[in-house]
């Protein structure tokens, strides 16, 4: 089941209540298709009315899905939905559910038909439908944030320098091997080079190619 909730009561509470209505009405009804069998895809959406008290839904006609609005509520400033608030939401429940199992003569003659009100609805006393808990972010300490990006770069910094250096001995041994074998001294890296155009390429044993 899928709930589409943008009202400020709590989802895991209304989705308690709902299945214990359509439970409820299932058991009356014996329908062949009843919600067990409904829920894998079944999608309930509610929201607040911008303005007036009354509420109000509709439901597909043998389907999966209802919609319901709520009208401006006694409950406002309270941490949970008042009894009768609550009791008005289960009869509408109850109507735009029997839609889904396909009835439609509760609406015949302006809603006349409706036998909702006469549904003991009782056991809604079990279900408090409470505010949604506000989950408040933690702060973000920004410091914090640049000291453990400073340990990082640190850390790859150090690595970088460890190769650099590790490179650097080599490549000092083998210039150092190369000015003993030439005899090379002191003389500058320009200065070899230099020497060496003048002189010659080497070859791969040491020899100069003229």
């Amino acid at each position: 089941m899928k709930i589409l909730n943008s009202t400020r009561w709590d989802t895991k509470d209304i989705e308690k209540l709902f299945k214990r209505i359509v439970r409820e009405v299932d058991r009356v009804e014996k329908p062949c298709m009843p919600f067990r069998r409904r829920a894998k895809f079944y999608v309930l959406t509610i929201e607040n009315r911008h303005n007036g008290f009354a509420m109000n839904g509709h439901a597909r006609l043998g389907g999966y899905s209802m919609y319901l609005k709520l009208g401006t509520e006694k409950s406002k400033g309270l941490n949970e939905m008042d009894f009768e608030t609550k009791q008005k939401l289960a009869r509408m429940i109850i109507h735009e559910y029997w839609h889904n199992l396909g009835y439609t003569l509760q609406d015949k003659n302006n809603y006349k038909c409706d036998t909702s009100d006469n549904c003991n609805v009782d056991y809604i006393k079990e279900y408090p439908i409470r505010l949604k808990s506000i989950m408040k972010e933690p702060k973000i300490d920004i410091k914090l944030q640049r000291y453990q990006r400073a340990i990082q770069n640190l850390t790859k910094a150090e690595t970088r320098y460890k190769r650099a250096k590790t490179l650097f001995q080599k490549w000092s041994k083998q210039v150092n091997r190369y000015q003993k074998t030439y005899n090379y001294g002191n003389k500058g890296l320009i200065e070899q080079i230099q020497e060496g155009d003048s002189a010659g390429r080497l070859d791969k044993h040491g020899n100069i190619i003229y």
